[in-house]
């Protein structure tokens, strides 16, 4: 099984109450101001998106790098995996804070990120089409005909960290 760090923000003075609910789990935590992080799969995902009663949302970690430059945003956003989180049907609404950093406009920030996103899928989707068509990750766990997954950019002084919110809609009854 694969590790996936895994985010919980939470409202302040609630980090503690959140933590104990993730431990319960049977997972280990590390508690920071407005978020609890920890380890585990994509169950954990899962199992936390739809018990946690004190988080906020439930981000999993894409990545994390320097960007001294939009350019440089652009290349190591695109180097990410996208592709196997977000599906060809997803929909991404980007959101952006810029905290301290060089790269002072959020919404150029947001726009570069969303113009990386799209042209990476768009690469993906062809050379899976070409080669056979493999389904992204997504697309295997969850049925669904269109799937929204929010993307949030965390822009330090230099430094970007990249999350994706995993949200879990009940599939149908058969």
């Amino acid at each position: 099984m694969e590790n996936i760090e895994i985010t919980v923000p939470t409202l302040l003075g609630m980090e503690a109450f959140a933590a104990k609910e993730i431990r319960r789990m049977g997972y280990e935590t590390t508690v920071e101001d407005g978020r609890v992080t920890f380890s585990g799969d994509l169950e954990a995902v899962c199992r936390t998106n739809m018990q946690l009663r004190t988080g906020e949302r439930v981000l999993i970690k894409i990545g994390e790098f320097q960007a001294l430059s939009f350019e440089e945003l652009f290349e190591k956003t695109y180097s990410l995996e996208w592709e196997r989180w977000i599906g060809k049907n997803s929909a991404f609404p980007v959101k952006g804070h810029c905290l301290k950093s060089k790269l002072a406009s959020t919404r150029d920030a947001q726009a570069i990120i969303k113009k990386s996103h799209s042209k990476k899928i768009i690469t993906e989707i062809r050379n899976r089409m070409a080669a056979g068509g493999r389904k992204c990750l997504s697309d295997t766990i969850f049925d669904n005909e269109r799937q929204s997954n929010s993307h949030d950019r965390h822009l330090g002084r230099t430094a970007a960290q990249t999350w994706l919110q995993a949200k879990i809609q009940p599939c149908a009854a058969a």
